[in-house]
């Protein structure tokens, strides 16, 4: 499932349905049924539109998980900071007026957050269940925070994971930050447990702000659309073939992803 980012118009009256990859529900609790887990990539700011057009975060979802810095700029029930303290305390020192540095002068006085050791002088911190985790899923495979916070979630058992701000690349670049992949075989998880995943409509995980034609490869001969109904967990596919191909560039400056004017 995508969400888009909202437009600015009166809050509606039910919540907006979007792009779903598989969903299901597996009875949880109510108070477990969605988290967002919330990033800092360009995407994060679908959730602050979103949030703001419902008035109130918790009409959106149960619990917003804040990723690093985010935990200054989102209300949020949990932080993820799975960097060791002691080693941002080093790196805070040595560029004080960098990112890092503007995370360790609140972290300490931040009242509840998970990270890889808990240290005395930070009496928020809680520690990862790290074993736990990965008995109850039989991989060890975390090379992200948002991919801790992502198998934490489905350990907990919510049955709705929306994800912001989680972006590795980016449109009309060509560098990419590490962890997408990571991220995208717990999103796999997540499907194979009948868990509903959102993700921002204009983020690059899933690829999910690429039209239809570039998520369905090789389909290049039909006009495709996805169509919901209620029941069922899966989209249906629905096709209708096109007037004319695609031109031989339009084809190749999509294979060598580049912007087709």
């Amino acid at each position: 499932m995508t969400r888009g980012a909202p437009k600015p118009k009166p809050k509606p009256k039910a919540r907006p349905k979007a792009r779903r990859l598989p969903a299901g529900d597996r009875g949880t609790p109510p108070a477990l049924r969605s988290v967002a887990i919330v990033a800092m990539g360009p995407s994060h700011r679908s959730y602050t539109g979103l949030a703001s057009i419902y008035g109130d975060r918790c009409r959106l979802v149960d619990e917003t998980w804040a990723i690093n810095a985010m935990g200054t700029v989102i209300q949020h029930d949990l932080l993820f900071h799975m960097d060791d303290c002691r080693i941002q305390e080093a790196r805070a020192k040595a560029d004080p007026d960098g990112n890092v540095a503007g995370m360790v002068s609140w972290l300490k006085a931040h009242p509840k957050f998970i990270t890889s050791r808990v240290y005395d002088d930070y009496p928020g911190a809680r520690a990862y269940p790290l074993q736990e985790v990965v008995d109850a899923f039989g991989h060890a495979y975390f090379n992200s925070t948002v991919a801790y916070a992502m198998a934490y979630a489905l350990h907990r058992g919510f049955s709705r994971i929306e994800l912001y701000g989680c972006d590795y690349s980016y449109p009309d670049a060509h560098r990419a930050e590490k962890g997408r992949a990571c991220l995208e075989f717990w999103i796999g998880m997540a499907a194979s447990r009948g868990v509903q995943v959102v993700v921002a409509a204009d983020s690059t995980l899933m690829d999910s702000n690429a039209p239809l034609c570039e998520r369905l490869y090789g389909y290049d001969a039909y006009d495709l659309q996805l169509i919901y109904k209620d029941g069922r967990a899966a989209p249906i596919v629905d096709w209708v073939i096109r007037r004319e191909l695609p031109s031989v560039g339009e084809i190749e400056r999509r294979y060598r992803n580049e912007k087709v004017q």
